[in-house]
C-alpha cells in the first residue's frame, strides 16, 4: 500500500495471483504433469529448487493450494516464453553469475526524464551501445494512481500488467526487451511485488471484505497504531541524508 494510506490496508502480505483459491488449508502435493520435451529444462530446475521454494512459501503463508497454483503457473510461463528467450536462459545459465561480468557497464534512468517513452529509450539504444552501455536499469514505470503524491515515486502499483499510459505499452516494452538483447543489452526494472496502490484490484476486493484478498495485507484500525508507523517507520527518501562513505546502486530484477 501507498504510505499515505491510513485507515483499513496498511501493508500487503502476500502476492499471489489474483485468482488464486480461498482456501487456506494445509500443504498439497504438487503434481508434475507430462510436459514437451522443451520444457524437460524447467523441470530439472524445480526439481532442484522445488523443496526450498515450498518450504520458503509455506513458512509465510501456509497456503499449500496456492503453493501448487503458483508453481502451475511457473510451469505455463515458462512453455510460454519465447525461443529466443529460452536460448539465452541456457547460456546465462551456463555462465554462472553472469551479471556480475566485470564487463558490464550499466545506466540507470527515469524512461520519462531519458527519451520521454518506452519507444523513445528504444530509439536511443544505438547511442547507448556507443557508449557502452549493456545493462538498462529503468526506474519504476508501471501504472500507478493518477494522483502523484499517492504513488510513492512510482513504487505503489496500481496495476502490474499495465504501463503508465504516458510511458507506453506493454507490447512496447516487449519490443524494447527484444531490441536490447539483439544488442547484447540486459533490461532490468524496479518489481516491487509487495507494494500496492490502494487502487490496486487487491486492495479494492479486500477494502469490500472479500477474505482471500484481505489475507493479502495487514489491517489496522487504531489510529495512533497507524501514527506510530508514520513516526517511526524510516522514509525512503528522507529530506536530507548524511553520506559518509561511497555510494552504490542495487541492483533490480535483471531479464
Amino acid at each position: 500500500m501507498s504510505s499515505s494510506s491510513k485507515k483499513s490496508i496498511a501493508a500487503p502480505k502476500s502476492t499471489t495471483a489474483s485468482n488464486a483459491p480461498a482456501a487456506r488449508g494445509k500443504a498439497a502435493p504438487t503434481k508434475s504433469p507430462a510436459r514437451p520435451a522443451r520444457d524437460s529444462v524447467f523441470e530439472s530446475r524445480l526439481a532442484r529448487h522445488h523443496d526450498e521454494l515450498r518450504w520458503l512459501y509455506m513458512e509465510l503463508y501456509d497456503n499449500g493450494d496456492m503453493f501448487a497454483e503458483l508453481i502451475d503457473r511457473m510451469r505455463r510461463f515458462s512453455d510460454e516464453r519465447s525461443e529466443a528467450l529460452r536460448k539465452l536462459d541456457i547460456v546465462r545459465e551456463q555462465e554462472g553469475a553472469w551479471y556480475r561480468s566485470q564487463d558490464m557497464l550499466g545506466m540507470q534512468m527515469y524512461i520519462d526524464n531519458f527519451a520521454g517513452t518506452i519507444k523513445g529509450v528504444e530509439d536511443k539504444l544505438s547511442y547507448l551501445e556507443r557508449c557502452h552501455v549493456n545493462y538498462i536499469h529503468l526506474m519504476p514505470f508501471l501504472d500507478t494512481p493518477s494522483d502523484k503524491s499517492r504513488s510513492d515515486g512510482g513504487y505503489a502499483v496500481k496495476d502490474f500488467r499495465r504501463v503508465q499510459p504516458e510511458l507506453g505499452t506493454m507490447d512496447e516494452l516487449a519490443h524494447l526487451a527484444s531490441a536490447c538483447h539483439e544488442r547484447g543489452m540486459s533490461l532490468c526494472m524496479d518489481f516491487v511485488m509487495n507494494h500496492t496502490s490502494e487502487e490496486h484490484e487487491w486492495a479494492r476486493r479486500a477494502r469490500a471484505g472479500e477474505g482471500e484478498y484481505m489475507s493479502r495485507y495487514f489491517f489496522e484500525s487504531n489510529q495512533e497504531v497507524i501514527d506510530q508507523y508514520s513516526r517511526d517507520v524510516p522514509q525512503v527518501f528522507p529530506p536530507r541524508r548524511r553520506v559518509t562513505g561511497p555510494i552504490c546502486p542495487s541492483l533490480g530484477n535483471v531479464s
